[in-house]
């Protein structure tokens, strides 16, 4: 989950740039900051780890919606559901049950072979 991490770096990224923000209006307005800070967060190192988990979070949403159009594709364009084993014998009975595996590698070399066919003659066009 990269919900937590996102958090974590934002809280962080706030933090780091008000406290920024707080030093930079004392040094504004010629005060000295007596508070004795002696770690002082760095900003520009919270906000990329932030855009890192903002980068890696749309990474996982588009590889979700690819996931989810081949999903869409695959059952528009085989409707049928697939056996996982390769020796079904209630095809025959149910001619609306899922297709055998053998069936489905068939479907699937015509396909990839006329996919490869229309790929050449549009080549050779």
């Amino acid at each position: 989950s990269l919900l937590a991490p996102l958090r974590e770096s934002m809280f962080l990224t706030i933090r780091s740039s008000a406290f920024t923000l707080q030093q930079n209006n004392l040094a504004d307005n010629l005060k000295r900051d007596t508070g004795g800070h002696g770690h002082v967060p760095r900003f520009d190192k919270h906000l990329e780890d932030f855009y890192a988990c903002c980068d890696q979070m749309e990474l996982h949403l588009k590889t979700a919606i690819q996931c989810m159009q081949q999903l869409t594709s695959s059952q528009h364009y085989l409707p049928g559901a697939v056996t996982a084993m390769r020796m079904e014998n209630f095809m025959q009975d149910n001619p609306a049950g899922p297709i055998p595996y053998p069936t489905y590698l068939n479907t699937v070399r015509v396909h990839v072979q006329s996919a490869k066919d229309i790929h050449d003659t549009l080549i050779s066009a």
